[in-house]
């Protein structure tokens, strides 16, 4: 089969073109899907939006001043040591010290 450059070309073309076309369509009936989803899962939840009673909001208590940081060197790895072990079980948690206090034996 002997195809001339122009022919090659055209269907190149045509084909890149049946392509688009598909690809446009799978992308509007993947938002239809999901707007679709989404309303259907604010008729079964209708006090998602609703925002309720105000909450008071505690102080938060007061955090170390670092001396003990500064007067003993393995204090700062015992601390992240702990918050290791503490974290271990759930990586995606968010820890903060508050307080750091040496128990004498």
């Amino acid at each position: 089969m002997h195809l001339s450059l122009l022919e090659i070309l055209w269907i190149t073309i045509v084909s890149m073109g049946i392509v688009f076309v598909m690809l446009t369509i799978l992308m509007f009936l993947m938002q239809g899907s999901s707007k679709v989803i989404q309303i259907l899962e604010a008729k079964s939840h209708p006090t998602a939006g609703v925002v309720g009673k105000p909450v008071e909001v505690k102080p938060e208590a007061p955090t170390n001043d670092g001396t003990l940081f500064e007067t003993n060197k393995l204090a700062r790895v015992a601390a992240l040591v702990a918050l290791t072990k503490a974290s271990a079980d759930v990586p995606d948690k968010h820890f903060e010290i508050v307080s750091i206090e040496k128990k004498v034996d």
